[in-house]
């Protein structure tokens, strides 16, 4: 069973949780791609940008998930 987060009285989803360190992995990430200028491969930098946190999201929700972290 998934539980709440509780952050100072207020309840959260779990995914405000995936959502946050996602965030963590993707600004690293994003700075790499940077430095190797991506920018040249990619039509749309913002639409890149969303798609990769997508994924991010994703593989630490199901990573999170499968390891029973709660």
């Amino acid at each position: 069973m998934v539980k709440e987060l509780d952050v100072f009285g207020v309840y959260m989803s779990p995914f405000v949780r995936d959502l946050a360190l996602a965030a963590v992995v993707f600004a690293p990430v994003k700075l790499a791609l940077d430095r190797c200028r991506i920018e040249r491969f990619v039509w749309h930098r913002a639409l890149f940008d969303v798609a990769l946190f997508a994924c991010i999201v994703a593989v630490v929700t199901f990573a999170l998930g499968r390891a029973g972290v709660r």
